[in-house]
């Protein structure tokens, strides 16, 4: 095996490709251990392929190392893998379900309730037509749409209500920040934070006016909660919105300039 061509693993390069379709070569590691490839040319491409653990343990024995050693030098390799925050997996979850299943062929919503520690989706909901309806003979398009088509978040409150999932103190994600009409639902309902990617147009002409409910944007980095499970990417990526009843003072400082009062 001395004459046999050299991979270098540090940098991936091979310094010599062997005639033939295929040839064992010894490969050195970055950590100077030695074990055995297979080199096999399909087509002009190289194509590496590791032997097996069982064969590497062999390997090893034949050399005289104990059963420590061989576990040591043959244990499973991993590569540096980034997975996603639990936040991002959970509006990709409803991302992918209202493109799927949305009524709407214009603008699909998805909404879901999570655990506000774990970020865990215990429910969720698109847009769409009344439960058992005849969604496929209703009206998809505007204007006519609004009289049939229901929100997201509504069809949300009304979910949990039949499955007996209470929505107190939980954390609600949508893929557009809701209309006036379900942020009361959800208000109502005991939600109180509201975390979305995209902010539609209705939710500030909605709001406008209004003397009952308000709301303020901010960041996820305002909102607390016991264990930090979003990534600074989801900082960027998305806002949340925290309901709340308008004080007292705040009415009566709307209602006062009114020419009727």
């Amino acid at each position: 095996m001395g004459d046999a061509p050299e991979y270098r693993w540090d940098t991936g390069e091979i310094v010599e490709v062997p005639e033939g379709d295929s040839a064992e070569v010894w490969v050195r590691s970055v950590t100077t251990k030695e074990y055995r490839i297979r080199l096999s040319l399909i087509r002009d491409t190289l194509y590496i392929k590791d032997e097996t653990q069982e064969d590497m343990k062999n390997s090893m024995r034949a050399e005289g190392l104990n059963d420590l050693a061989v576990r040591a030098r043959t244990g499973r390799k991993r590569v540096p893998y980034e997975t996603g925050s639990h936040l991002y997996a959970a509006f990709e979850q409803i991302k992918t379900l209202a493109r799927i299943s949305s009524h709407d062929p214009k603008t699909q919503v998805g909404a879901a309730v999570l655990c506000p520690q774990t970020l865990r989706v215990l429910a969720t909901s698109v847009n769409g037509f009344l439960r058992g309806a005849c969604d496929d003979l209703l009206p998809n398009l505007s204007p006519d749409k609004h009289t049939y088509m229901r929100h997201a978040e509504r069809n949300l409150v009304n979910y949990c209500a039949r499955k007996g999932i209470a929505m107190e103190s939980l954390l609600v994600i949508c893929t557009h920040s809701p209309c006036y009409e379900c942020a009361r639902a959800l208000w109502d309902a005991g939600i109180t934070i509201i975390v979305f990617e995209t902010e539609h147009k209705q939710t500030r002409e909605g709001f406008q006016g209004k003397l009952d409910l308000g709301y303020s944007m901010m960041g996820l980095e305002m909102v607390c909660w016991k264990k930090r499970v979003y990534s600074e990417a989801d900082a960027n990526r998305y806002r949340a919105m925290v309901l709340r009843p308008k004080t007292r003072e705040q009415v009566i400082k709307e209602i006062g300039g009114k020419d009727e009062l």
